[in-house]
C-alpha cells in the first residue's frame, strides 16, 4: 500500500505545480485518489442500500406486492430474495466491520432476480398494448361529433411543423435529449406508413444503429426489441407468472370493434388497474436488482470500509424501521440518509474534478502509468458499473470492457440476426388487427435510437402522419393537443 498522502491539500495544485511533480508522485497520487474515492462509493452504497430497503418496504407496505402475484413458484422465489436482502442489509454495517464477504451470496440473488425479472417483462408489455388499444377505441367514441372539424387547416399544421422543430432544435447539441424528443414525437403521432417501407427502416436503422458495437450486446438488443414489439412470443410467457397470463388472455378476448363505449370503457379500466398492478411488480422488482447493485459495491469495496465513520445516529434510527411500518418515520429516515448521500456526492465530485486534472497531466506523460495502478483503476471502473447501473441490466452487457467493444459484430452475422428479427416482425404482425399492427409498429420505431437519418425525412413522416387525406381529422386533432401537452411540459 502506498503511504498515505492528504489528498484533500493538492486539489488547489494548478497545471504548472503537476507539471513540477514526479512520475512516481503522480502515479502514487492517483492510487491514494482511486482508494479514497472507492471508499466514497463503499460508503454511499451503505447508505444507498438502508434507503433502498426502505423504498421495497414501502412498496410492500402500500402495494402488498408480493401478495398479488397468484403463481407459487415465482412468488416464493421473490419472496426469498426479499426478505435475505432485509436479513442482509440490516445488519451489514455488522458485516462491514467483520469483512464478512457475502458478494457471491449476492451476486447469485441478482442473477435470480434478473431471470425472474425477464420472465415477468412480457406480461407488463401485453397488458400495455391491450390498454393502449382499449384507449383508442374509447377515444375514438369519444371524438365523434364533438370536435368542430372546419377549424382544423394547413396553417394550424404549419404552425405545429415550426414548433415542432424549434423545440427539437433546443436540444440537437444534446443526443440524449434530442433522441427522446424525437421518440416522444413519435409516440404521439398517429402511425401511417407501409409495412414494406416500416420494414425497410427498421433494418437500416439498426444496421446503422449496431454496427460499432460486439456481438453479445447485439444479441441483447435485438432480445429486447423482439419483446417490446411482441411480449406473447417470449418463451416464459404462459409457461411464467401463469396468473397474469390468464388475465391478460382474458382481457385480449374482446374484440374491440364490437363493443358499446361501455363495454370499452370498461375493458380500459380494468386494463389499467392490470397495468398499474404489474407495473409494481415489475418496479419492485427492478428496486431489488438496484439494491443489489449497491450491496455487491459495498462487498467489492468491504476491504476498505472496515474504519469508516458511519453516522452512528442515524443507523440506529435506520435499523429500528426493521419492526416499523410508519410512512412518516420512513420519510424522516429516508431525507436524513439523502443528506448523508449528498455531502459524499459533493466530496466525490470535487476529487474527480481533481482527479481529471490528473489524468490530463498523465496523457502528457506517455506510458507512465504501470500495471498495479492500471489494475486498480479497472478495478474501480468494475466497482463504478454496478454502482451506476440504475436499471438493473443484464450481468452479461453490465460487465463487457473497452477490449470487448473494440472488436465490432461480424458483418455477416448483423446481417442474418436482423433478417431474423424481420422475419420475426412479420410473422406476428400477420396474426393481428390493423389497428393493434399500427400500434406495435409505433412503440417500436420509436425505441428505435434516431431511425430517420435525416430531419427532412422526420419532418416528412410527421406530415404524412397529419396528412388530412389518410388521417381523420378526430386523430389529428388528439395528436395536435398531445404534442402542445409534451411542448408545455417542457417550459
Amino acid at each position: 500500500m502506498n503511504k498515505k498522502i492528504d489528498i484533500k491539500s493538492l486539489y488547489n495544485l494548478d497545471d504548472k505545480d503537476l507539471d513540477k511533480l514526479s512520475n512516481e508522485e503522480i502515479l502514487e497520487i492517483m492510487s491514494n485518489l482511486n482508494e479514497e474515492q472507492l471508499k466514497k462509493i463503499g460508503t454511499m452504497s451503505i447508505y444507498d442500500s438502508f434507503y433502498g430497503v426502505l423504498e421495497c418496504k414501502e412498496m410492500m407496505n402500500e402495494f402488498k406486492v408480493i401478495e398479488r402475484i397468484g403463481s407459487k413458484e415465482e412468488k416464493e422465489a421473490i419472496e426469498n430474495y426479499y426478505n435475505d436482502l432485509l436479513e442482509l442489509t440490516y445488519s451489514l454495517d455488522e458485516k462491514v466491520r467483520e469483512e464478512d464477504d457475502k458478494l457471491e451470496t449476492v451476486k447469485n440473488i441478482r442473477k435470480g432476480l434478473y431471470q425472474l425479472s425477464n420472465f415477468f417483462k412480457p406480461y407488463v408489455v401485453e397488458i400495455s398494448y391491450i390498454n393502449e388499444l382499449a384507449n383508442h377505441y374509447f377515444n375514438k367514441y369519444m371524438m365523434k361529433g364533438t370536435q368542430n372539424l372546419d377549424n382544423l387547416d394547413q396553417e394550424i399544421l404549419n404552425k405545429l411543423y415550426l414548433d415542432i422543430m424549434n423545440y427539437i432544435a433546443k436540444d440537437s447539441k444534446n443526443y440524449y435529449l434530442f433522441t427522446k424528443k424525437i421518440s416522444a414525437i413519435i409516440k404521439l403521432l398517429p402511425f401511417r406508413m407501409t409495412k414494406v417501407k416500416f420494414l425497410e427502416l427498421i433494418e437500416t436503422s439498426l444496421r446503422k444503429n449496431l454496427a460499432k458495437y460486439p456481438k453479445e450486446y447485439v444479441d441483447n438488443q435485438i432480445r429486447d426489441y423482439k419483446r417490446i414489439f411482441d411480449g406473447s412470443m417470449e418463451p416464459s410467457y404462459g409457461t411464467k407468472f401463469d396468473n397474469y397470463f390468464r388475465m391478460t388472455q382474458d382481457i385480449k378476448q374482446n374484440k374491440f370493434k364490437e363493443l358499446t363505449i361501455e363495454e370499452t370503457e370498461n375493458v380500459l379500466e380494468n386494463s389499467k388497474k392490470l397495468l398499474e398492478e404489474v407495473e409494481q411488480i415489475d418496479f419492485f422488482m427492478m428496486n431489488l436488482g438496484i439494491l443489489t447493485n449497491k450491496l455487491i459495491v459495498v462487498f467489492l469495496t468491504n476491504f476498505l470500509l472496515k474504519d469508516i465513520q458511519l453516522n452512528e445516529q442515524l443507523v440506529k434510527e435506520w435499523k429500528e424501521t426493521r419492526t416499523s411500518f410508519e410512512k412518516d418515520i420512513y420519510e424522516k429516515v429516508k431525507e436524513k440518509l439523502k443528506k448523508e448521500i449528498s455531502i459524499l456526492e459533493k466530496d466525490l465530485f470535487k476529487a474527480n474534478e481533481f482527479l481529471e486534472k490528473i489524468g490530463n497531466e498523465v496523457v502528457k506523460r506517455e506510458y507512465i502509468i504501470d500495471k498495479k495502478l492500471n489494475q486498480e483503476l479497472l478495478f474501480t471502473k468494475n466497482v463504478l458499473t454496478y454502482y451506476n447501473d440504475i436499471i438493473f441490466e443484464d450481468d452479461e452487457i453490465l460487465l463487457l470492457d473497452d477490449q470487448d467493444f473494440m472488436t465490432p459484430i461480424d458483418k455477416d452475422y448483423l446481417e442474418e440476426i436482423l433478417l431474423n428479427f424481420i422475419q420475426y416482425i412479420n410473422r406476428s404482425i400477420s396474426l393481428m388487427s390493423n389497428v393493434e399492427r399500427k400500434l406495435r409498429m409505433k412503440r417500436l420505431l420509436s425505441t428505435i435510437e434516431l431511425p430517420f437519418e435525416r430531419p427532412e425525412e422526420f419532418m416528412d413522416y410527421m406530415r404524412a402522419s397529419l396528412d388530412q387525406r389518410v388521417t381523420s381529422n378526430d386523430e389529428i386533432l388528439i395528436s395536435i393537443k398531445s404534442l402542445y401537452y409534451l411542448m408545455e411540459m417542457e417550459k
